[in-house]
């Protein structure tokens, strides 16, 4: 897929992170997060740390395997969802 494919559903993944933050505010402390962290997260090609088959999930706010396929075809490795990420940061 084209970069610019990417484009919407980045800002729809930017999107559901705001508004889940407000959702849960009283739970994790923050009524908003870093707009430094928001800004970089809609600026990072995650569709490029993933596998291709996997890019058209790449902006989905949920974790996705990457890395390499142990021998029972589990992957060895998981990028955090978006949202995780950004409170940790």
């Amino acid at each position: 897929m084209p970069a610019a494919d990417f484009e919407a559903p980045r800002r729809q993944m930017l999107a559901e992170i705001s508004a889940t933050t407000a959702l849960v505010r009283g739970l994790i402390g923050k009524a908003a997060l870093d707009e430094r962290v928001m800004r970089v997260m809609g600026k990072v090609p995650r569709h490029e740390f993933v596998p291709i088959e996997l890019q058209p999930y790449a902006y989905a706010n949920r974790p996705l395997p990457i890395g390499a396929l142990d021998a029972l075809g589990t992957s060895t490795g998981a990028m955090l969802r978006p949202s995780t990420i950004n409170i940790l940061l």
